[in-house]
């Protein structure tokens, strides 16, 4: 399993330059992610690879309420 995360300095950029436009997007998908700044050159992903976690299923039932639990 591959876990992808945003990177400190990626979330840097949504803070300090993007704050006010972008905030409207934040309860969607990462699809403006990759249009806005991927497209262009910016590397906002980290990822953890297969081996530094046990596999592990995702509760997505409930939708935003499962999100405490998935934390954990």
């Amino acid at each position: 399993m591959i876990i992808k995360y945003l990177k400190e300095d990626s979330i840097d950029i949504l803070k300090k330059c993007d704050l006010k436009t972008n905030a409207k997007f934040y309860n969607g998908d990462n699809a403006w992610l990759i249009t806005k700044y991927i497209n262009k050159g910016t590397e906002l992903f980290g990822k953890y690879e297969a081996k530094q976690f046990p596999d592990f299923t995702l509760k997505v039932e409930n939708g935003k309420t499962d999100d405490y639990e998935n934390t954990i």
